[in-house]
């Protein structure tokens, strides 16, 4: 049984070599894509209302989806270029998302869904935090 343990340490990297689509990670980021994004906006909105009072709870959620949409486009825009670009100048590579097609790949899963799951990280740093002064 121990001989067979460190082979199967080696296992992930095997599939991760491949660059082909893979239906099942393409179906697992989708739904940590889902996961996330349904948290992010809707679940730290009403978190950070659940701290204000009561007459501040509208401003201080449309705040938090307000600054998750920036977020989204400020990451669209330039944000992937910069994270992940291989253009000469600090990741101008991909501004705009420029050169990334439906049949781009990134590893095994398609680019544009890569994009939008850092994406969700991305907005998620953008939300303002709930001050108390």
């Amino acid at each position: 049984m121990k001989k067979y343990f460190f082979a199967l340490l080696a296992l992930p990297s095997l599939v991760l070599a491949d660059d082909t689509l893979s239906g099942a990670d393409t179906a697992w980021i989708l739904v940590a894509t889902a996961l996330v994004m349904l948290m992010t906006p809707a679940g730290l909105a009403l978190f950070y209302g659940g701290l204000t009072r009561s007459k501040n709870v509208i401003n201080t959620v449309s705040m938090s989806l307000g600054a998750f949409a920036v977020g989204t486009l400020v990451w669209v825009l330039v944000g992937y270029s910069i994270a992940f670009g291989d253009g000469d100048l600090i990741g101008t590579g991909k501004i705009l998302l420029s050169g990334i097609g439906s049949e781009t790949l990134k590893g095994s899963i398609p680019e544009l869904l890569f994009v939008a799951f850092q994406g969700t990280f991305a907005a998620i740093v953008s939300l303002p935090k709930n001050s108390t002064t």
